[in-house]
């Protein structure tokens, strides 16, 4: 026919999307472009001249109906016009009684809308603006993702890197840590225990000295490792510690520290402030062991001359572990040294008041005192400081301004930090997060998640000011918290901004504040007590140098402190924990001196140990008593 020559004309210029429209699902589902909806295949059934076809097309083509109604609507128009041209009309006349395709288009299309079925129309007002939500959510989400996953931290300052900067700065030759590191290496440390006595370890040995029933055992071993020994105390006659984590020279120790232990590995480029390894810290604790348990062994022997050199070396060793990091951490660990040397000077001299000279003596109350700098002892902020800045810069951008957003990266840290605290429902939103690393393959299908829910998780915590503002906050709380020993440290102002800030509505906004601080928190409970026993043990050891001075220069132990001032010691140190700054307790009983501290209950016990004598820090009764100094139950 020749109306199915014209429509192959007006086919001329169609896509082939427009025959895969007019295929029938299951045709496609079979993989065959039938095309068998083309509503032109009701227009080869009419006779009609090609404007009136072409009237027809454009008509269907605007309307925006689905291929069946189309083909219906074609089939009904050509009707139409065939009806009129029986009738004698002309095909100009019928075009222009008909009216504009795009005016007749919309009217067809009103009229078939209205005859689909309820169902339809049910999702026409309410699935079709649910869907452009739908297609709003995904779009605004997409550019969160793509924001997420090409945001990286603004990080200005490596603190290994300038750490390691302050070490090289040292001249070598005044570099304590490359004797300790090779004394370590000469240690044998399945020498320390014992495979049928899990329990046994030989270092504890030689922190209780004679009185340990195994002290035989660790004498013999002190004297076979007098070699090491006497590197270890070289090495603290250096001034400065001087440790560089990233030293090639380090690299038997660290294989020394375990068989996968590389130098390369130890703290390198990029290492986050609060992850960066202290393994140099803990082993300088190993090395105080051995100068505690050869010092046990000096005063058995009644080797004074020895005695004081270790003593000297172990106040000098308590530096270098200051110097290790500029931190709480370090900070501790030489407050409890010092606490450690301190009494054992103190049980010295009291128990063997003729093993030093006079010269000794003062000599020894004069390291004493001058050791850190003086008391008293205080935890050092700028470097606590540093490690909330630095955190920050490990997880947010910065715009120059001091703000920036949350990065990809640094919600990673955030989930690496709180699973490290090993607590778990504390932070629900890292913990539905699946944990990725950087470094590490991880599954495909987990990290589309981890980036699908992390860009979401990113939008809902504040910015960079906001959560910087806040950690700096907490922090200035959690430093007077630590540095009040008057104040438990569950009554703090700190441990209370911290516990109401966990279960705020706010903790997600500041949720890197609440990981960083949050997490393990009850294991500070005891640091301000710790720093005040360092305090009181330091105090007492000066007291009881000038208690056996006076008693060599009148035969008798003074009745008062005051009788001590200013000659023997500059003035009589107070209690800390007497509200009224009130000094130390002090009297003789049974012929020795009696010196104590009120302690954490601030109240005057008369002397009377607590009744769980295993650390004082820990007890809640009792007074903290100094002279005859503390003791660990074996």
């Amino acid at each position: 026919m020749i109306s199915e020559a014209l429509v192959e004309t007006l086919r001329e210029h169609d896509s082939w999307w427009s025959r895969v429209r007019a295929t029938p699902w299951r045709d496609l589902l079979r993989g065959r472009l039938t095309g068998s909806l083309d509503y032109r295949h009701a227009m080869t059934e009419f006779d009609l001249p090609l404007p009136l076809l072409e009237t027809v097309d454009k008509v269907v083509k605007r309307s925006g109906l689905w291929p069946r109604e189309r083909y219906d609507v074609a089939s009904e128009l050509c009707a139409h016009f065939t009806d009129g041209l029986q009738a004698g009309h002309t095909a100009d006349e019928l075009q222009k009684t008909f009216g504009l395709p795009k005016d007749s288009a919309k009217l067809i299309r009103r009229a078939k809308v209205r005859c689909r079925s309820r169902s339809w129309q049910l999702w026409r007002f309410i699935g079709r603006p649910i869907t452009g939500v739908l297609f709003l959510v995904a779009v605004i989400w997409s550019i969160l993702i793509i924001r997420f996953t090409m945001a990286t931290p603004t990080v200005k300052f490596d603190m290994v890197a300038d750490m390691d900067d302050e070490s090289r700065a040292i001249p070598e030759e005044d570099r304590a840590w490359p004797y300790y590191r090779r004394g370590l290496v000469q240690i044998d440390t399945s020498d320390f225990t014992r495979i049928d006595e899990p329990n046994f370890n030989l270092q504890n040995v030689m922190v209780h000295g004679p009185e340990d029933p195994e002290w035989d055992e660790a004498r013999e071993y002190l004297l076979s490792m007098e070699e090491t020994i006497q590197i270890f105390v070289t090495g603290t006659r250096q001034e400065q510690l001087g440790f560089i984590n990233r030293d090639p020279a380090n690299d038997a120790w660290r294989k020394w520290n375990g068989p996968t232990g590389r130098w390369e590995t130890y703290n390198e480029p990029g290492t986050p402030g609060n992850r960066i390894l202290l393994a140099h810290t803990h082993d300088l604790r190993m090395v105080f062991r051995f100068l505690q348990g050869a010092t046990h062994l000096a005063i058995e022997d009644g080797d004074s001359p020895r005695v004081l050199t270790l003593l000297m070396a172990m106040l000098n060793l308590s530096e270098h572990v200051y110097q290790s990091f500029d931190g709480y951490i370090a900070d501790l660990r030489a407050f409890v040294d010092i606490r450690q040397i301190s009494n054992i000077i103190s049980k010295s001299v009291l128990e063997h008041p003729k093993l030093f000279t006079d010269p000794e003596l003062q000599r020894l109350s004069q390291r004493l005192h001058d050791v850190l700098g003086g008391r008293p002892f205080e935890f050092r902020a700028e470097g606590e400081r540093r490690l909330v800045d630095d955190f920050v810069q490990q997880i947010y951008t910065d715009d120059g301004e001091g703000n920036g957003r949350l990065t990809s990266k640094g919600l990673r840290l955030l989930q690496q930090t709180a699973s490290s605290w090993s607590e778990k429902n504390k932070y629900p939103l890292l913990d539905d997060l699946p944990l990725t690393s950087d470094d590490e393959p991880v599954e495909l299908t987990d990290d589309a998640w981890y980036q699908l829910l992390g860009s979401a998780a990113v939008a809902m915590i504040g910015d960079r000011q906001s959560v910087h503002e806040k950690m700096i906050e907490l922090f200035e709380f959690r430093h007077e918290a630590f540095s009040d020993p008057l104040t438990p440290f569950n009554g703090s102002e700190f441990s209370s901004a911290v516990t109401q800030l966990l279960a705020s509505p706010d903790r997600l906004r500041f949720l890197p504040a609440a990981v960083f601080y949050g997490g393990g928190l009850n294991g500070y409970d005891t640091l301000e007590q710790q720093l005040a026993m360092a305090n009181l043990s330091h105090d007492a050891a000066l007291i009881a140098i000038a208690l056996v001075q006076h008693r060599r220069q009148t035969g008798e132990w003074p009745e008062e402190l005051a009788a001590l001032t200013p000659e023997l010691l500059p003035e009589v140190p107070r209690d800390l924990y007497a509200t009224d700054e009130a000094p130390l307790k002090y009297r003789v009983v049974d012929g020795q001196p009696l010196l104590y501290s009120v302690g954490p209950n601030q109240q005057d016990d008369g002397g009377t140990s607590p009744a769980d004598d295993k650390s004082p820090t820990q007890a809640e009764d009792g007074d903290w008593v100094l002279l005859p100094p503390w003791e660990p139950a074996l």
